[in-house]
């Protein structure tokens, strides 16, 4: 059964577990050994103690309602109110598209439009896995007109998208982007999971780059707090920061690095890598590398190290 975070606070109470509110997990006594030394993560239904050599039993919340006074009735009300949670949850986070969108598998091939922004995707090297979730928009009437369209899906459903101006007019701007906030936005959310090897880019187009790999985008200068947590919801077994080839991009990293240790739930012992892209190139996009050799990434430390000597030899 799933439920609602009130209703998990109430049976750790009801069951005199002890919790500890830790943002996103409470901290309780384990049901087994007593030591409060275990974790129920607010997206999970049990309990799981970190005492691995002497206890590290795994408590299902089943096994505590079956076992302790809880009514049917209040079963019933928790269950209804975690779909009703999901339901305006999906209604809140879903974007409309600009008027004139059309998808790339939907497009008339033969179209002067369609090729046109097919050839620009291709000519900045974009993933064909990628394109096939693409659109284009052409509508004279909005400043969207003539920009290729690149949706961000969350459960399957569009929650933000960017619109990027695919015949480089000088006289207006590269990119718009939905008016939804960005700050709990992750690119390809969906497909990451706990075998993922996960990179961290600047910007949409590196991730886009990749084939056969799984990246995301940041989408501001930074990691958000609340990207670093659904990240790590995801459980990937490795991160790697990709920065871009600048001083910005070596100072957001380590805040990025940071961020990320900071949230880190203590269960998980996924390890954070720097990749750094060949010092010809600004990002991922322009070197034109499609796929990242995971024996190329360093740890943060031995990046600190490296980019402090050659700041200290140049």
């Amino acid at each position: 059964m799933k439920f609602t975070e009130e209703f998990k606070y109430k049976i750790l109470e009801t069951v005199d577990l002890k919790p500890t509110d830790k943002n996103k997990y409470w901290l309780v006594c384990c049901p087994t050994c007593g030591k409060k030394e275990a974790f129920l993560y607010k997206n999970a239904n049990a309990i799981i103690c970190s005492r691995k050599n002497k206890c590290g039993d795994i408590t299902p919340l089943d096994d505590l309602i079956k076992n302790n006074d809880f009514s049917t009735k209040e079963l019933f009300e928790a269950q209804n109110e975690t779909k009703k949670e999901k339901l305006e949850n999906s209604v809140k986070k879903e974007v409309i598209p600009p008027d004139g969108l059309t998808f790339f598998i939907e497009g008339d091939k033969e179209s002067f439009f369609f090729k046109q922004a097919l050839n620009y995707l291709i000519s900045r090297g974009i993933s064909k896995s990628y394109i096939k979730n693409m659109g284009y928009i052409l509508n004279p009437d909005s400043k969207f007109d003539r920009r290729v369209f690149i949706p961000f899906f969350e459960n399957g459903v569009i929650n933000y998208y960017i619109a990027r101006d695919f015949i480089n007019t000088k006289k207006r701007a590269r990119y718009l982007n939905s008016k939804n906030d960005s700050e709990d936005i992750v690119f390809n959310i969906d497909n990451i999971y706990e075998d993922t090897c996960l990179f961290i880019f600047e910007g949409v187009f590196d991730a886009l780059t990749l084939e056969n790999q799984i990246g995301t985008a940041k989408l501001r200068s930074r990691l958000s707090i609340k990207q670093a947590i659904k990240v790590w919801d995801k459980a990937p077994r490795k991160i790697v920061l990709v920065p871009d080839n600048d001083s910005a991009g070596f100072y957001n990293v380590k805040k990025d690095y940071e961020t990320l240790i900071k949230y880190k739930p203590p269960s998980l012992d996924t390890k954070i890598y720097i990749y750094e892209i060949p010092e010809e190139y600004k990002d991922l996009n322009q070197s034109g590398i499609k796929r990242i050799d995971e024996n190329d990434l360093i740890t943060f430390k031995n990046f600190l190290v490296k980019n402090m000597l050659k700041k200290t030899l140049s």
